[in-house]
């Protein structure tokens, strides 16, 4: 995965690799280069 930018409360492609903001970090993608804030 690469170094992405997710919008606040945007769109998430489950069983990918962007959840939403603020998601539960068991619902966080594994990749740990994702910048979750």
């Amino acid at each position: 995965a690469g170094i992405f930018t997710i919008p606040r409360m945007d769109l998430a492609k489950e069983g990918s690799s962007w959840v939403i903001r603020g998601a539960s970090p068991q619902d966080r993608p594994l990749e740990p280069d994702l910048p979750i804030v």
